[in-house]
């Protein structure tokens, strides 16, 4: 779950809030309240308080070198304590994720938890038999 203080790098994916929101209808102890749908680029990212003008400007120039893209996440995935949708065709965000990694290369995705993570959107953490 978030930690007060905590950022990350997301895009927002609107297209996949009715998903997310039928999850949360049934089990809403597996949804992070509050945070929209998304597919993470660097979690955790720096702390709030040090998010400054110079980091601001570092997003919105690696921002600026991206390409325009588009993805479908057409598929649903599902680990233990885990379901996401996912794509076949996620190489561009994958590029983006790389760049961001190169940029900040002293904070690891997902705090090097899961160092083999692919981009996703999160539907719902957690065991649905606990609702």
């Amino acid at each position: 779950m978030p930690i007060v203080g905590q950022t990350a790098l997301v895009f927002l994916v609107p297209e996949a809030e009715a998903p997310l929101s039928r999850v949360a209808s049934t089990f809403p102890q597996l949804v992070r309240p509050g945070l929209p749908a998304h597919v993470t680029v660097l979690a955790p990212w720096i702390p709030l308080d040090e998010v400054d003008q110079k980091a601001l400007a570092s997003c919105a120039d690696l921002a600026a070198s991206m390409p325009e893209t588009t993805v479908s996440f057409n598929k649903i995935g599902m680990k233990p304590g885990f379901v996401y949708l996912d794509s076949d065709d996620a190489g561009s965000i994958v590029a983006i994720c790389d760049a961001t990694k190169r940029t900040w290369p002293y904070l690891p995705p997902y705090a090097g938890k899961h160092p083999d993570a692919r981009p996703h959107i999160t539907l719902a953490l957690g065991d649905m038999r606990d609702g």
